[in-house]
């Protein structure tokens, strides 16, 4: 399992890639329509690091959702995997979607708030890459981890 890392640049999580024919690992930023203007920097995760949601991308990881599997996502033909981890940060609004097991109230919200003006061919990509990613999510059976003041 790779270790986690955040960028050094904008302090985003990022995720790790393998790739199958070398065995490399890379770091990514998480996926977007337009391309990061910048090339991630892998640095250990501190305190610096601006937690956003994993499924709509919006700040505000407040909530997380530990998977029984490790979600992994396989880019094609080039034989690079994007492994996605198991453990998921949820904004407010995306976590009541997921307790709910509403796939398609979670794809609106992440098409809805997506940061960048979206075309409608754009909208269409975008609604079937996240529905692919977030049904492998949901498929990992996400349960909800409590906090440390939910404990006490």
């Amino acid at each position: 399992m790779a270790i986690p890392r955040m960028c050094g640049v904008c302090f985003a999580s990022l995720n790790p890639r393998l790739d199958l024919r070398t065995g490399a690992e890379t770091y990514l930023h998480p996926a977007r329509v337009e391309p990061w203007d910048h090339e991630p920097e892998p640095i250990p995760v501190d305190e610096r690091l601006v937690p956003l949601c994993d499924l709509c991308g919006q700040p505000g990881g407040a909530v997380t959702f530990h998977t029984r599997r490790t979600v992994v996502i396989d880019e094609g033909p080039g034989g690079n995997l994007r492994d996605m981890g198991d453990h998921w940060s949820a904004c407010a609004r995306c976590a009541v979607h997921i307790r709910k097991r509403s796939l398609h109230l979670l794809l609106n919200r992440a098409v809805l708030v997506w940061p960048e003006p979206l075309s409608g061919p754009q909208r269409q990509k975008l609604r079937r890459n996240l529905k692919a990613l977030h049904s492998k999510f949901f498929a990992a059976e996400p349960r909800e981890m409590k906090t440390d003041k939910e404990d006490s």
